[in-house]
């Protein structure tokens, strides 16, 4: 545990002290003075002030082994902290503390004697000087009896600084002095306190006791002129106990009389918190002269309804707060009504300022700040909220409408009632609504005066929606009513119109019978016309022309197919059954409008044709169906402009065009060919080119479309017509050089979708086929740097091989690093293969050979998904996604005869195939709270199992953790795995699991805000990885769950909505055990994310 760290050459040393490592002191052979690298280490040393000497060469014969390039480096066994990381972790306001600050100690047993005496007395931390301080070496260790072991030590530059630091705490501090004329033994030690001793011989220096707020001198015998240093703290650290111990004894009984009130004191602290933030509230509210809206309250039959869409009616909403606080009025009442004035005032409320301003700038300027401030009062009433005043208009509307309401629910006795309550300039409004007794349907009277009409509701009545003695609601009213529109439309009356449907509802005028008769009438289109059952005897289609053709009146071609008749203006450029397989009714068919409907739909799918119309001729018994396709232009080409911002990328431009190739093959398939070129710029990644556009990408595919399911047997009953199916064949390939390895991808995809209900998706991807192909790996190293420098350190203990590094000493990229790696593993260096470094070597390698190699990646997928969200705007709903993935069993079985190597692998030009199976869900829950507030949650796991050909997941298809969409309290890529702390550049596993909650909440107009945790990680299962740290083992690595915690602020600009999340590491898993909670809740760890949307 004491044991010194050495570390050798001349490049190790110097990156140990740019990483601030405590070094005791440098050994150096002269010899080597005459090297560049050497005189910058002695400069370093010099400015460091630490301590280096020169030895003889022949002490360096114990280090013959190491790569040392005559330097060696001492490290100190005891980690050493600055002065506001002492702060951090020891102060406490409630505690009595005590720091101790050295000024040229120098000497090590006293030094060690100090440490032992503070560690005994519970001293809180001492702090050194970085010059003039004696060295944390053996001689102190041995000295203080390890005890330096046990407590903090700080290290400044200048002792002034932390001086001033802590008194800034509200700390007094006092120096020791054999020429002050006040006694230790007449100072009250009861508070916090610092002391500083200073060296036996010269003292403390003088501009540190001048910060001192009192100088102390121990009593002694004239026949001594001083103590020793360390037996004078003893003195004056023995009078601070002994006074802290007699005031501990005296308060004890007060503090068990504090400890069993502590419960009400804390309840009443939270009461006091509340008061606080009502008064807050209340200054705001009363800044007007009428009271303001605060809160809606419902009571129904006694009983507040709060949950429920009857609120809406209740109008106008109130002021909305966020945390309880009315923040959007807070931020409308710094606006002004007349900034104009309020700038004038300010101008002239001082006299002289108006002349500095016009001597500073002119006065077009002057008249630019006052535009200036008019645009910001405007800012803060965009975003601000006004302040909601209810009138007597507006309270009698919620009456009606509340009346209105229950009377429609069969409540037609109901009583309603307003009340306010006003506290403070707040106006709580109070609808109370008694309903009284509940009507009941007493019997259902039904006049159709179509025979057929009649005939079909008598054949379907049993699926009525109002029946004898239920209660009475209009909601059944309009049910019935759709249900019998859909009815007769569907059941071929073409014709048919909703005002043919009308109700007589028959109530009692004297509230005494409280049963409804219901009069259902279905009258006829007029007194001359029946609604009758007609069937569709003929069907035209029409194609248009997009030449000079389109203004001509007739059609040139036509043709009949299966009975359809096709008409077009000049000749007919599609199949004739890519134009009928789209109709979903036939001749002799009834009329259905839903079939209409879906024929229409699956027209417009096609992207062939604008506009298509269906329409409808009645003859005498018939119909017949005409149906009007405005084809598209057949060639458009497109362009698009994007800004980026990823992970990588910290500023990029994109550019892509899009040629779309309509009915290439004459059966409405579509054709796109897409082209993106992009360039970005990078400051993150190691790239040898210094321009600022550093990263490239250029990517196109072909995407044929195909609106019907391609598969090689009829798929018609299980993939339906009506199901709008869509074959995707996608050919692809992208040139990228991004992160250093100059990737170049090629990619098909064969794909279906369609849609078996209404809020469902499907896609199966058939055959999904990536080859990657990496085009710079000798650039490896250069990229992922953590790696470089694990190797690079190894290297310089254990190296025997010169040709390999260069002048400082560092492995040349690629050829150094390469043959470093192949001597280890062969055992041609010192470094066994039990050692750890062996180990690390060997998974450096692997990592490499995973990262670089190139892959492919054959396999199949299918993907459900439903979503009930309606609408952009709906934010009650729910969303499930599914997903199954198989890669590599089919591929590699044909391969396997001819293409297995040594290991027993399939490899294709030395390449072997991924194989693997993998699985996700996602779900999300949005909840629309009756406030209009919104809880939103996500649940997500996955993982990707390989076997077979692999033992790991390619890159690319593995998952990551963190960033502005997953837990916003780390960097994207920057969590796990498990309990690991992102030891590489891109931290990636197979197995994932991430749950986040969101609250939403209105602030004023546009602005809204958000609370959210996320919690999360991800894992290596069943892989490679060996690290217990990194890997899933058994359910208690939940344990190993990150948890982030924040908060956000989001502006909504109609078309999208930007967002600004503030991540704090809540539960941090990389921590030890004990520190993992709130170790690292701090404002400088905090994580700041910028995103488009919201998260999920």
């Amino acid at each position: 545990m004491n044991k010194n760290i050495e570390i050798y050459g001349l490049r190790s040393i110097i990156e140990a002290i740019d990483s601030s490592k405590e070094i005791s002191k440098v050994l150096l052979i002269k010899s080597s003075s005459s090297s560049i690298l050497f005189r910058s280490l002695v400069e370093k040393l010099e400015k460091e002030s630490i301590k280096y000497s020169y030895v003889p060469k022949e002490k360096f014969n114990k280090y013959k082994n190491k790569n040392h390039q005559g330097a060696v480096a001492i490290l100190s066994p005891v980690p050493l902290m600055s002065i506001e990381e002492l702060i951090e972790l020891t102060y406490n306001e409630s505690k009595q503390l005590t720091y101790l600050l050295l000024d040229g100690i120098t000497d090590t047993r006293n030094f060690g004697a100090i440490i032992r005496t503070s560690v005994a007395a519970g001293v809180t931390g001492i702090i050194i000087s970085q010059n003039n301080s004696a060295p944390i070496n053996s001689d102190v260790i041995k000295t203080s009896s390890g005890s330096v072991f046990n407590i903090p030590i700080a290290r400044v530059n200048n002792l002034k600084d932390a001086i001033i630091h802590i008194k800034s705490l509200g700390i007094e501090i006092y120096s020791l002095s054999e020429k002050a004329s006040k006694s230790i033994y007449n100072k009250d030690y009861k508070k916090s306190v610092g002391l500083i001793l200073g060296s036996e011989d010269k003292g403390i220096t003088k501009g540190v006791l001048n910060l001192s707020d009192d100088i102390l001198m121990i009593p002694i015998s004239s026949n001594i002129d001083s103590l020793n240093v360390s037996a004078a703290f003893s003195a004056v650290i023995f009078e601070l106990v002994r006074q802290r111990n007699y005031w501990a004894k005296k308060c004890n009984l007060e503090k068990k009389k504090k400890k069993l009130t502590f419960t009400r004191n804390f309840s009443l602290f939270l009461l006091a918190l509340l008061i606080f933030i009502s008064s807050c509230s209340s200054n705001i509210y009363n800044k007007f002269d009428d009271p303001i809206l605060v809160k809606n309250i419902l009571e129904v039959n006694d009983s507040i309804v709060k949950k429920d869409p009857v609120n809406l009616l209740i109008q106008p909403s109130p002021v909305n707060k966020f945390l309880r606080y009315p923040l959007g009025l807070a931020i409308n009442n710094l606006a002004n009504d007349n900034p104009d004035e309020k700038f004038r005032i300010w101008l002239e409320k001082n006299e002289n300022r108006s002349n500095r301003l016009e001597k500073l700038i002119s006065n077009k300027q002057i008249d630019q700040l006052k535009r200036y401030n008019n645009s910001f009062n405007d800012f803060l009433k965009n975003i601000g909220q006004e302040p909601i005043i209810i009138n007597d208009i507006d309270i009698k509307k919620n009456i009606e409408r509340l009346k209105r309401f229950y009377d429609s629910k069969g409540y037609f006795d109901s009583n309603i009632t307003y009340d306010s309550i006003i506290e403070f300039n707040q106006l709580t409004a109070k609808y109370s609504v008694e309903t009284k007794e509940r009507y009941l349907i007493d019997s259902i009277t039904v006049n159709i005066e179509s025979k057929d009409l009649d005939s079909l509701y008598k054949v379907n009545i049993n699926q009525s929606r109002i029946k004898k003695g239920e209660f009475f609601t209009i909601d059944k009213l309009v049910l019935e009513r759709d249900r019998l529109i859909k009815l007769f439309k569907n059941n071929g009356i073409n014709n048919f119109q909703q005002r043919s449907i009308n109700y007589q509802v028959l109530i009692d005028s004297t509230g005494n019978l409280k049963k409804i008769p219901i009069i259902l009438n279905v009258k006829n289109i007029d007194q001359e016309t029946d609604y009758q059952i007609k069937k569709i005897d003929n069907i035209n289609i029409f194609v248009e022309s997009l030449d000079e053709l389109s203004n001509i009146d007739s059609y040139t071609d036509s043709i009949n197919y299966n009975g359809i008749n096709i008409f077009s203006k000049g000749k007919l450029n599609y199949y004739p059954k890519s134009l009928t397989e789209p109709i979903f009714f036939n001749k002799t068919d009834y009329y259905s409008e839903e079939n209409k409907i879906l024929t229409s739909r699956y027209f417009s799918n096609l992207g062939n044709f604008k506009y298509p119309r269906i329409i409808y001729e009645e003859n005498d018994k018939s119909l017949t169906s005409s149906i009007f396709l405005f084809p598209r232009e057949r060639f458009s080409l497109g362009f698009d402009l994007d800004f980026t911002h990823s992970n990588i990328e910290d500023f990029g431009i994109s550019l892509g065009s899009n040629l779309n190739i309509r009915n290439i093959f004459r059966r409405t398939e579509n054709l796109s060919i897409n082209l993106k070129n992009s360039i970005g710029a990078s400051k993150d990644i190691s790239i040898l080119d210094d321009s600022f556009f550093n990263l490239f990408e250029l990517g196109g595919n072909l995407n044929l479309r195909i609106p019907r399911a391609v598969l090689p047997f009829n798929s018609n009953k299980i993939i339906r017509k009506e199901m709008n199916p869509v074959t995707n064949i996608i050919l692809g390939t992208t040139l990228q050089k991004n992160i250093g390895l100059d990737k170049q991808y090629y990619s098909s995809i064969y794909e279906i979708n369609w849609s078996p209900k209404a809020y469902s998706k499907v896609n199966f991807k058939i055959l999904d086929f990536e080859y990657v192909n990496n085009q710079n790996i000798s650039n490896y190293f250069n990229v992922y740097r953590n790696s470089y420098d694990k190797l690079n350190y190894i290297s310089s203990l254990y190296n025997l091989d010169q040709s390999i590094i260069d002048e400082n000493g560092d492995l040349l990229i690629p050829d150094g690093t390469n043959k470093f790696i192949k001597q280890v593993l062969n055992n041609e260096t010192s470094l066994e293969d039990d050692n750890e470094f062996f180990k690390d070597v060997n998974s450096i390698l692997e990592r490499k050979e995973r990262l670089t190699e190139n892959n492919i990646i054959i396999g199949s997928s299918l993907t459900i998904n439903r979503n009930t969200q309606e609408s952009f705007l709906d934010e009650d709903f729910s969303q499930i996604r599914v997903k199954l993935e198989l890669v590599g069993n089919l591929f590699n079985e044909i391969l396997k005869s001819n293409n297995i190597n040594s290991d027993g692998k399939v490899e294709i030009s030395n390449i072997i195939p991924s194989q693997y199976a993998k699985a996700e869900i996602n779900y999300i829950k949005h909840f629309l709270l009756n406030s209009g507030n919104v809880f939103a949650l996500r649940a997500f796991t996955g993982f990707a199992v390989p076997y077979g050909n692999s033992n790991y997941i390619p890159f690319s298809r593995s998952y990551y953790a963190g960033g502005s969409n997953d837990n916003r309290a780390w960097k994207a890529y920057k969590l796990g795995p498990g309990s690991s702390n992102n030891i590489n550049e891109f931290n990636e596993a197979n197995f994932k699991i991430a749950f986040n909650f969101e609250y939403r909440s209105k602030i004023s107009g546009k602005l809204n805000g958000a609370l959210f945790i996320d919690i999360g990680n991800i894992w290596n299962f069943n892989d490679n990885v060996d690290d217990k740290s990194m890997t899933f083992d058994n359910f208690s690595d939940l344990k190993e769950l990150a948890v982030g915690s924040g908060a956000g602020l989001r502006y909504d600009f109609n078309f999208f909505v930007l967002r600004l999340d503030v991540g704090f590491k809540t539960h941090n898993p990389s921590q030890i055990k004990g520190k993992r909670w709130f170790n690292d809740f701090k404002l400088k760890k905090a994580v700041y994310n910028i995103g488009i949307n919201y998260p999920f």
